[in-house]
């Protein structure tokens, strides 16, 4: 045991108290974290690998017409998005689109970089060995994996970079660094909008401090930004989405978004909101979140109330964040659709509860016992939050491979299929893509910004389901179906075999002719780069010829025509029309 500076002795092991007193130096602190962003930094690229445009960043690519402003400053739902477009166009023209990578590794560094800011601010407020421990959740936030592991949270993530980076710097003792404070707010504002919450958070600080008159300028200018912005005549037709828009009528809402949002995002960073059911879920939806919120309620009540300690500055801005972010969020248009317990809004969530707790706690130096008990809560949270990363990142790899095979079967089609054909399998790439008009569109950004879908070789590689997926979708796009075979197209072919068992007949174009004796209806179905699996494209009715007409493509791969029996069906070879 070791013996405090009062005489008594404290009951942990002296190698525990000195661990603790050489965690809460801010030196050893920052070397701790860096070493755990390290870690972070290489489990998202380890979680992502194999990664490429699949889910918002498909309308990004769609979008893309290098450097051109108006697309620059689309909206995407209703969000001024200039950082993130102005990324994938200088990502888009220097290196194309197998160079996803790029994209993997801003997502992994400006999730260490959010967790970084947040210690800085946190360890004023709390020590920073109390805000290392807390910084750990922030590292390896699975609850909120569309964001901390998803490249296409990037918006979200660089945004409240930007903000906490503009926080910190209002912080500061000196008013040297207003000018800074005042252009991360414009850089936050024209990545993401929840940088408008950032903007309020500033106002209270701004107003909160001293020379509140003279400092208005620093939220002013990134206000008139976004004005300036709101009110330009923008594109507003498909894939500039605006769908987001303000409504006033919502606001008897706010109410029950408060509570349902802090029950989500409390489950969130605890991890207790881990769906055994359904791992990858885009909600988080479990009941602890209510007790756990209304525990620190009363913590927060009994240290300002009971306790009478008075709430420090950065705690009412820390607070006016946090109901700027909600009460927004509850008056946006479609709010319905997009309710508190969304994974996409945890992460911004989460960072502002966080926040919120360090800054309620402002002036609290834990003892080593007290510091050990937050490592350990932290660690508990940790478990759920690293096996909801884990989970996110199998489900992104998944869904990315089957999307590059949809798109393969698009890109294969090429001269054939209808502009407007949306592929089907992957519910996210379906809605996507139908969002942004159909194949037509995918077509000519993959032609001003290469494609990439699978290439026939990379698609032979794949799993069988993936390969099955790419035939249904590559059959759906050359709307190959079996048709009536008129005299002209009899007159044609020449025979080529009869089979009495079942038959596995390899067709190229421009296709076959089929006829049956049979007394019954024959099912004729086809695959190309499936082992097993074939689509079916219509029935052979009795004594009756039909066509299988098989338009040229970009494969070199023959088809491959299954019948459940070649008895008392001939098969012809059919010329070309």
């Amino acid at each position: 045991m070791a013996s405090t500076a009062s005489g008594r002795s404290d009951p942990l092991p002296q190698v525990l108290v000195r661990g603790a007193s050489a965690l809460s130096r801010d030196r050893i602190a920052w070397m701790v974290l860096a070493g755990g962003g390290l870690v972070s930094f290489l489990v998202s690229l380890w979680l992502t690998r194999g990664l490429t445009f699949h889910g918002d960043d498909f309308l990004y690519f769609i979008a893309n017409r290098g450097f051109d402003f108006r697309v620059l400053i689309g909206p995407h739902n209703g969000n001024l998005i200039f950082v993130p477009r102005l990324l994938y166009a200088v990502v888009l023209a220097l290196g194309g689109v197998r160079d996803y990578i790029v994209f993997r590794l801003l997502e992994a560094i400006g999730v260490v970089l959010v967790a970084a800011l947040f210690f800085a601010l946190a360890r004023r407020n709390i020590g920073a060995g109390a805000a290392l421990a807390v910084s750990f959740i922030l590292l390896f936030f699975g609850s909120a994996w569309q964001d901390t592991v998803d490249p296409v949270g990037l918006a979200h993530v660089y945004g409240v970079a930007a903000g906490l980076g503009a926080l910190l710097a209002l912080d500061a003792p000196a008013r040297r660094r207003d000018g800074l404070a005042c252009a991360l707010l414009v850089l936050a504002v024209i990545t993401f909008s929840t940088a408008l919450s950032f903007l309020f958070a500033a106002l209270v600080g701004v107003l909160l401090g001293p020379g509140r008159w003279r400092r208005l300028w620093i939220v002013a200018v990134p206000l008139a930004v976004y004005v300036a912005w709101f009110v330009a005549p923008k594109l507003n037709h498909s894939p500039f989405t605006s769908g987001t828009g303000f409504a006033v009528g919502n606001v008897d809402l706010v109410p029950a978004y408060f509570v349902h949002a802090a029950r989500s995002v409390t489950d969130a960073l605890t991890g207790l909101g881990y769906s055994f059911a359904n791992p990858a879920s885009y909600t988080i939806d479990a009941p602890w979140g209510y007790l756990l919120t209304a525990l620190i309620l009363v913590g927060v009540a009994w240290r300002f109330g009971l306790r009478r300690v008075p709430a420090p500055r950065a705690f009412w801005v820390a607070l006016a964040l946090l109901v700027a972010y909600w009460a927004s969020s509850a008056m946006v248009s479609d709010v319905l659709t997009r309710g508190p317990d969304q994974n996409r809004y945890m992460y911004d969530g989460g960072v502002i509860v966080l926040l919120v707790l360090v800054t309620a706690s402002g002036g609290w130096r834990p003892g080593p016992a007290a510091l050990w008990t937050v490592f350990g809560v932290v660690a508990l949270c940790l478990i759920g939050n690293v096996a909801l990363l884990r989970a996110g990142g199998g489900y992104l790899r998944s869904s990315t491979a089957s999307d590059r095979a949809m798109l393969a079967a698009v890109d294969l089609a090429r001269g054939h299929v209808q502009p407007n054909f949306v592929p089907q399998g992957e519910p996210l790439l379906t809605f996507l893509d139908d969002i942004a008009g159909g194949s037509g569109p995918y077509l000519a950004a993959a032609w001003r910004n290469g494609s990439f879908a699978f290439t026939p070789a990379e698609l032979r590689a794949q799993s069988e389901p993936v390969r099955e997926l790419a035939d249904r979708n590559l059959v759906a796009a050359l709307r190959l179906r079996l048709v009536s075979a008129g005299v002209a197209a009899r007159t044609r072919c020449l025979p080529v075999t009869s089979h009495p068992q079942p038959l596995d007949l390899t067709a190229r174009s421009p296709g076959v002719l089929l006829r049956s004796t049979r007394a019954e209806a024959v099912t004729v179905a086809v695959r190309r780069f499936a082992a097993v699996a074939a689509v079916p494209v219509g029935s052979l009715e009795p004594r009756r010829f039909a066509a299988l007409r098989i338009s040229p493509d970009h494969a070199p791969e023959p088809w491959q025509v299954v019948l459940p029996t070649g008895n008392g069906v001939s098969v012809c070879r059919l010329g070309s029309p």
